[in-house]
């Protein structure tokens, strides 16, 4: 990279990473840091893990690293990765991305490498809202998974969940629908219907409600043949919501109040509370609402952390205000 520091420099030049050889010539190294400081092709600042050397301009780097044969490039991308572990042993994910960079330049040796430094980068960026960069880290994994390796498709899942936490609805409901695919064929029942629930949702955003009710159909159609209540409740939820977009009003009460019974009978209470809010605001959205109750359970979710119920609630609660003429 453009930037460097002086202790993973001494590591990267010790001869193997083996420690009855790790030595360097310090001060020979020092001399040429010192020629690279006085000739302005580089620039040194004191930073917390010690001294951080920068390249003046890219182009010093780039017409540097030009010169070099491909193999030797490949040699000091491996020990550049090597030393970045030893010297951040502590703390290899704050460096995950440089990592996931230098391994996936050496070849099929270090990709193993490459592959999981690249998912912890991508979601230490997921964890921060970074999603872009996300999402580059998620797609650079893929690309070095082997064909055939099915991590790919939970990778790929990934990828999905993040479009849509950027409300990329459209994008996502791409990359789920090959997810999905990808599962069905695997015959991962768990795995395709986590995924039906998703594109479900996606396409209620996008906004398709079509498509949407389609998705939770096959979506309960699996929870069923799996026996699983929970996932069934979901699934009900979600054809509530969609039939709500597309004006079925009384039909969206009558599949909110299924999804809230049966995820109260297998104690699912974040589906319970947004199945009580999708009952409650089943009206169109100008006419009267039971506005104590919405409260109430908005309420709830907030004391429960059921972040997407409080949303859904409130968005309910300002849309009816607004139409009534409330501040």
């Amino acid at each position: 990279g453009r930037e460097f520091e002086f202790e993973v420099l001494r590591t990267a030049m010790a001869a193997d990473g083996d420690s009855s050889q790790d030595r360097v010539d310090v001060g020979r190294l020092l001399d040429l840091l010192e020629e690279g400081l006085e000739s302005q092709l580089i620039t040194e600042e004191r930073v917390e893990e010690g001294v951080r050397y920068t390249f003046a301009h890219a182009l010093v780097r780039e017409t540097l690293y030009d010169g070099l044969s491909l193999r030797r490039k490949m040699l000091l991308h491996e020990r550049v990765g090597e030393a970045l572990e030893r010297v951040y042993a502590d703390v290899l994910d704050a460096h995950a991305a440089d990592l996931a960079y230098h391994f996936s330049q050496v070849g099929r040796s270090q990709a193993h490498k490459a592959v999981r430094y690249a998912l912890q980068a991508a979601d230490a960026a997921a964890r921060v809202y970074a999603f872009d960069e996300a999402i580059a880290h998620y797609r650079n994994a893929i690309e070095l998974l082997p064909a055939e390796d099915v991590r790919r498709t939970e990778v790929r899942e990934k990828v999905g969940r993040t479009l849509m936490a950027q409300g990329k609805w459209t994008e996502a409901a791409r990359a789920l629908e090959q997810t999905h695919r990808e599962y069905a064929d695997r015959g991962d029942t768990p795995a395709v219907l986590r995924s039906s629930l998703d594109l479900a949702w996606a396409y209620r955003q996008v906004p398709e409600p079509d498509r949407a009710l389609e998705w939770a159909a096959r979506a309960a159609d699996v929870a069923r043949v799996a026996g699983d209540q929970g996932a069934l409740a979901r699934a009900s939820l979600r054809t509530a919501d969609a039939l709500w977009l597309k004006g079925e009003y009384p039909e969206a009460a009558a599949r909110a109040r299924e999804a809230y019974e049966m995820a109260e009978a297998v104690g699912d209470q974040n589906a319970a509370v947004q199945a009580r809010i999708r009952e409650i605001n089943s009206q169109p959205p100008w006419e009267p609402k039971d506005r104590q109750e919405l409260l109430a359970v908005v309420a709830l979710a907030d004391r429960a952390g059921f972040i997407g119920a409080s949303v859904g609630g409130r968005w309910a609660l300002s849309t009816w205000d607004w139409f009534s003429g409330v501040d």
